[in-house]
C-alpha cells in the first residue's frame, strides 16, 4: 500500500513541532543549571554572612581575665626564728644524753649548747639557764635522798623501807624531769619559754 503523501503545509507543521520539541530538551539543563545557579550564591552568601556575625561577635567579646597564680595566705615563719627556736629546743632535748650513759650528761648537754649560743640569741640564753637550773636541782633531789637513805641502812627492817623509799623518790624524780624537758622542748619550738616548776635558779 503506497504511504500516504503529505501537503507542503503539514510539512512545514510537523518540521516546526520536531524545532520546538528539540528546543525544550536544550532548555532544560540549562534552565536546570541556572536554577543552580541562583541557589548556590545565595545558600553561600547565606553561611558567609552567618560565619561573619559569628566572627564579629567572637571577637567582640571580652577576652577572660588571666589566672594569678597561687599566693599562699599562711604566715611564713622567718629561717632566722625558726633556727633559734631550733637551739632553744637542743638546749633542753641535750639534757636527755645522760640516758645515753653520757657521764653527767643531762647537765653537760645543755652547758654546752649554752655556753656557745648565749651571746649570739636572748632566747638561746634564756632556755639554756633554765635547763641547767632545772637538771641541777634533779640531782640534788635525788643525791639528798640517796644520801638520807644511806645510813638508815644499818637498821635491819626499818632501813631496808627507807632505803626502798628513797630509790622510789629518785626513780619518780627522773620521770618527772623526763616529762618536764620534753614539755620545755615543745614549748621552746614554738618559741615560748618554758619555767621548770620545782627548780632552784642558781643561774639568772
Amino acid at each position: 500500500m503506497p504511504a500516504p503523501r503529505t501537503t507542503k503545509a503539514e510539512g512545514l507543521r510537523l518540521h516546526d513541532q520536531n524545532r520546538r520539541a528539540s528546543a525544550t530538551k536544550q532548555q532544560k539543563p540549562i534552565r536546570s543549571l541556572f536554577a543552580l545557579l541562583r541557589l548556590r550564591p545565595y545558600s553561600g552568601l547565606k553561611l558567609s554572612a552567618k560565619s561573619f556575625v559569628v566572627s564579629t561577635e567572637m571577637e567582640n567579646e571580652p577576652s577572660p581575665p588571666a589566672l594569678k597564680p597561687h599566693q599562699s595566705t599562711a604566715a611564713a615563719t622567718p629561717p632566722a626564728a625558726d633556727n633559734t627556736n631550733t637551739m632553744g629546743m637542743l638546749c633542753h632535748l641535750l639534757a636527755l644524753s645522760g640516758l645515753l650513759g653520757v657521764p653527767f650528761g643531762h647537765i653537760l648537754g645543755p652547758l654546752i649548747m649554752w655556753l656557745v649560743k648565749k651571746d649570739e640569741c636572748p632566747f638561746v640564753d634564756e632556755c639554756g639557764k633554765e635547763a641547767l637550773n632545772f637538771n641541777i636541782s634533779m640531782t640534788i633531789y635525788a643525791s639528798a635522798l640517796i644520801l638520807v637513805a644511806m645510813p638508815a641502812i644499818i637498821i635491819p627492817i626499818l632501813g631496808i623501807i627507807i632505803f626502798g623509799l628513797a630509790v622510789v623518790g629518785v626513780f619518780a624524780l627522773f620521770i618527772v624531769g623526763l616529762v618536764f624537758i620534753i614539755l620545755a622542748a615543745l614549748k621552746a619550738n614554738e618559741g615560748a619559754n618554758y619555767k621548770y616548776p620545782l627548780t632552784i635558779r642558781f643561774i639568772k
